[in-house]
């Protein structure tokens, strides 16, 4: 048996990594949090990342139907889409963590 490698260029394969699973598991706790209040969290986990990189994050969760936008609010502090974490990313977080942690 080989090394495991893609046959093709694809986004997997950088999408896989601490930054996309506590994206996750923040998402999960929090999922009435503003797209700020989730970064702001994550930052609190130790994790640097830059405001860019959080969104492509959450787009590529997206893309994957691991969340899913709630809809727009207002609130004092913040405006903007909510988040939140659907069933296929539960099941996604729940395997990954059984395998990984």
């Amino acid at each position: 048996m080989g090394k495991f490698e893609f046959v093709k260029p694809t986004i997997i394969k950088n999408f896989l990594t601490d930054i996309a699973f506590t994206i996750l598991k923040v998402i999960k706790a929090n999922s009435d949090s503003f797209p700020k209040e989730l970064m702001i969290i994550v930052e609190e986990n130790g994790m640097e990342i830059k405001k860019s990189q959080f969104y492509r994050y959450l787009n590529s969760l997206r893309e994957y139907k691991l969340i899913e936008t709630q809809g727009w609010k207002r609130e004092r502090k913040f405006s903007g889409y909510t988040y939140k974490i659907t069933d296929d990313g539960i099941h996604f977080l729940r395997i990954s963590s059984e395998l990984f942690e």
